[in-house]
């Protein structure tokens, strides 16, 4: 038998085991609804089953949280290179020069686009309450 053989017989033996619990479900729930008249205390028992069922078999998920999603070791380095002026002695300089951040967004063609959607959703906003009022008025 091959390593390959046997996740496949794994893969049977799993499908017969989720044929079986789906099988013993409807069991039940046909017997619910032999047993129950009334429509909404079937639905209700239905549910009932069907979320304990649920329940009963899923997966054991204790694994997945005690691990952790980072390693919390610090890595041996200066902590404070940062704060070194040699290394922020490059940043000195202007990225964009002759220009400043406010005079930049003021020509950016996404940041005018932007103020101009956001001008005429408070105009619509505005509007639209105004025309509430309006009509609260009228019904008045």
């Amino acid at each position: 038998v091959e390593e390959g053989d046997e996740v496949e017989v794994d893969e049977v033996e799993a499908d017969a085991r989720v044929e079986e619990i789906q099988a013993s479900i409807e069991r039940v729930i046909a017997r619910i609804e032999q047993n129950l008249t009334r429509i909404d205390l079937k639905l209700k028992a239905t549910s009932f089953v069907l979320a304990k069922a649920m329940q009963d078999q899923q997966p054991d998920m204790t694994e997945y949280t005690t691990q952790a999603f980072y390693d919390p070791t610090q890595l041996p380095d200066n902590r404070d290179w940062y704060a070194e002026d040699t290394i922020l002695n490059a940043y000195g300089r202007s990225i964009y020069q002759d220009v400043d951040l406010s005079e930049y967004s003021r020509n950016d063609p996404m940041a005018v686009y932007e103020e101009e959607i956001n001008r005429n959703n408070n105009n619509i906003s505005r509007l639209e309450a105004e025309l509430e009022e309006l009509e609260n008025e009228l019904n008045e």
